[in-house]
């Protein structure tokens, strides 16, 4: 199977409109995967514009236990449609948050999820704006996967226990269209890592004003948990800048390794 970085594919589409053609073959086909082991397609229409014009998110079997999740980002006409596959993670949950303009107002990365069409329905659903402003200079597609685990083992406090393991990314793939571009996600980092006694860290992101190559900076702020049994109160949120550098968002601050109880 090709993996990422595969070169743009032109479909074919059902006339009278390419947006209308069977989800699940397109996303299929990009992906290079028989349409049996496609399991999940959710189909999105971007806001008006000179670039992208739809989205395929959804998930495809890779063995009988796994599956990989992807994004499809389309230029579609009333004739064909032509896109590119970007690879997401494997064996999670996903949650479309919506769009942002990496060159606009600072805005919270977060959101609620946003309903689409049924897998199969032929129809694509509009996708929201995360933030104010009709324009998109520079758009990007907000994704939040996430991956629970029963387990059972030791805790600080406990040597036998079982819990969920929670483990949540944020992702950022953008969408400012370029000819033969590759696409990539450019933002990838955790928003929820605790443990099966709930230690770890939650965290919340936010688009701020920056100065590397014309984008805003992003902003963390992590919220450190001790375990669940613990009397320690939690320490003061701490915050990390990340910059567009190189084509992806790198952290330029130290990170912050307080711990012990409070």
């Amino acid at each position: 199977m090709l993996r990422r970085g595969l070169l743009a594919l032109v479909i074919l589409a059902v006339l009278p409109g390419a947006a209308r053609a069977d989800e699940v073959d397109r996303f299929a086909a990009y992906f290079q995967v028989d349409r049996k082991d496609v399991d999940e397609v959710r189909g999105f229409e971007l806001p008006p514009g000179k670039g992208y014009t739809h989205l395929l998110v959804g998930r495809f079997a890779t063995t009988a236990e796994h599956h990989q999740h992807g994004v499809v980002v389309m230029r579609c006409d009333t004739q064909q449609c032509r896109g590119t596959p970007v690879y997401l993670e494997v064996d999670t949950e996903l949650d479309v948050l919506g769009l942002v303009d990496l060159a606009g107002s600072p805005t919270p990365l977060t959101g609620g999820g946003v309903a689409s069409a049924a897998t199969g329905s032929q129809s694509y659903a509009p996708i929201p704006r995360l933030g104010k402003g009709k324009l998109l200079a520079w758009p990007a597609l907000v994704l939040e996967t996430r991956r629970r685990t029963t387990r059972t083992g030791a805790t600080r406090f406990r040597d036998h226990v079982t819990g969920v393991e929670y483990l949540d990314h944020l992702i950022i793939v953008p969408l400012r269209y370029q000819k033969d571009q590759r696409l990539h996600w450019i933002f990838r980092e955790t928003t929820v890592d605790r443990g099966i006694g709930g230690a770890g860290a939650t965290t919340s992101y936010r688009l701020d004003r920056g100065t590397h190559e014309g984008a805003l900076d992003i902003v963390a702020t992590e919220h450190r948990h001790d375990d669940d049994d613990s009397a320690c109160l939690p320490p003061e949120p701490t915050e990390q800048r990340f910059v567009l550098a190189g084509g992806r968002y790198v952290r330029v601050t130290d990170v912050d390794t307080r711990g012990g109880c409070h």
